[in-house]
C-alpha cells in the first residue's frame, strides 16, 4: 500500500511510520524538514503551500491512503481537500479529544457526543473546523475519510503534565516534597497513554475500509484523578508524600488567561472517553499504564537506575520564569487561604 504521512516525525506520527515500513507499506513523509526515517521516502515542503503539494503529487500521483498528522487549521486542510481529491482512497485525520464540548452530558465521552465551538480554545476550536471540512469531503465522495481522536500522549522523554510551568520543574517540586497544583480539589479524572500503544491503531486504520466516515477515541483507559497522577510521580520518585494546592481554575484563569487557558477549558474538567470502538475495529489495547509510563520518563531524565531504583539528585534546576510563576501562584494561593480564614474569624 501506498501511503503519504503529512508530517511524520512527530510524537505519534513517528510510531505510526514505524508500522507502515514493518508492514511493508511504502511509506512518503512530506513535512518542511529534511529529516527522514529509515524504509521511507521524504519530501521536503510545507503542506500549507499549494506549490509545494503540487510538487509532491507531480511525483507521486496518487496514494492508498493520507494520513494528516498536522491539520490544526482549517486552511491547510482545505487546501489537502482540494488537491487529494481523486488522489487518495482515504484520508485518516488526526484530530483529538477536545473536540468535545465540556463537561458532557454523560462519561467516558462517546464519539457521537457534541463539539465544542469555543474560539478562545483556538487549538480545540481549529480542529472542529478541520473535521467539518473533512466530513463534508467524505459526504462529496471525494475521498473516504476516516477520523482519529487521541488524549493526552507521551513518549518516554515527555514530562507529566505540570497544568503551570513546565513538567522538570514540577517533577523538582514534587521530589522535594514541595506542594504542586492541581485544578480544583484534584478530582477531576485524566487517562494518558504512551506512543507506542496509539502508534498502530492509526496504522491498523489506514487502508481499511471498515473503518471508512468513522471517528474513533484512542486514548488512555486508566483513569487517575489529578491528585493520583502526581501521587504516582512521587511514589517512582520515592519523594516525600505529595502535598498539593487545590486551585480556583476560573478566578486564576481571569488573572493570568494565557498561561490557565488549557486548564480552563481542558485539565478541570474530566477527560474519559470511551474506546471500545477502537478495541473493537482497531485492535487498541493500552500495555503501558500510567505508573510504567511515569517510571520509564524517570528513568529517561536520570531520575531512576537501570534497576528502577530513585537516583540521589545532588542539583536541583535554577527555575526558569515559568516555574517562578508557578512558585508565585502557590505562595499567593497560600497566602489567600489564610487571609480568607482570618477574615471569615473576625
Amino acid at each position: 500500500m501506498k501511503t503519504l504521512v503529512v508530517g511524520g516525525t512527530g510524537l505519534i506520527s513517528t510510531a505510526i511510520v514505524k508500522e507502515l515500513v514493518e508492514r511493508g507499506d511504502e511509506v512518503i513523509l512530506f513535512h518542511r524538514h529534511p529529516a527522514g526515517i529509515r524504509g521511507t521516502v521524504t519530501v521536503t515542503g510545507d503542506r500549507s503551500v499549494e506549490a509545494d503539494l503540487l510538487r509532491l503529487l507531480s511525483v507521486h500521483h496518487a496514494f492508498d491512503c493520507v494520513i494528516d498528522m498536522v491539520g490544526y487549521e482549517p486552511e491547510p486542510v482545505a487546501l489537502c481537500v482540494r488537491l487529494f481529491k481523486g488522489k487518495t482512497r482515504q484520508y485518516l485525520f488526526c484530530s483529538t479529544v477536545d473536540v468535545y464540548a465540556k463537561p458532557a452530558a454523560r462519561y467516558p465521552i462517546l464519539e457521537n457526543e457534541p463539539k465544542m465551538m469555543e474560539p478562545a480554545f483556538s487549538y480545540a476550536y481549529n480542529k472542529v473546523l478541520c473535521e467539518r471540512l473533512l466530513e463534508e469531503a467524505h459526504e462529496r465522495g471525494d475521498f473516504a475519510v476516516t477520523i482519529i481522536r487521541p488524549a493526552a500522549t507521551h513518549q518516554d522523554d515527555s514530562w507529566p503534565i505540570p497544568l503551570l510551568g513546565n513538567g522538570r520543574g514540577v517533577v523538582e517540586r514534587i521530589r522535594l516534597g514541595l506542594p504542586v497544583l492541581v485544578p480544583g480539589d484534584g478530582t477531576a479524572l485524566w487517562a494518558s497513554a504512551h506512543r507506542d500503544d496509539i502508534g498502530p491503531v492509526f496504522a491498523h486504520a489506514a487502508g481499511n475500509p471498515h473503518t471508512y466516515g468513522k471517528s474513533y477515541h484512542v486514548t488512555g483507559k486508566e483513569w487517575l484523578t489529578w491528585n493520583e497522577y502526581y501521587a504516582t510521580v512521587a511514589r517512582v520518585l520515592g519523594a516525600p508524600p505529595l502535598q498539593v494546592i487545590a486551585m480556583p481554575t476560573h478566578l486564576m484563569h481571569g488573572i493570568i488567561p494565557e498561561a490557565m487557558l488549557w486548564t480552563r477549558y481542558n485539565f478541570m474538567l474530566h477527560n474519559i472517553f470511551d474506546n471500545t470502538a477502537a478495541e473493537r475495529d482497531l485492535g487498541y489495547v493500552q500495555h503501558i499504564g500510567w505508573e510504567q509510563l511515569v517510571r520509564r520518563m524517570m528513568k529517561h531524565h536520570g531520575y531512576l537506575d537501570n534497576e528502577g531504583r530513585p537516583l540521589p539528585q545532588t542539583e536541583t534546576k535554577e527555575p526558569d520564569s515559568a516555574m517562578e510563576l508557578y512558585g508565585k501562584v502557590v505562595e499567593g494561593l497560600d497566602k489567600a487561604g489564610q487571609w480568607l480564614s482570618a477574615f471569615l474569624m473576625k
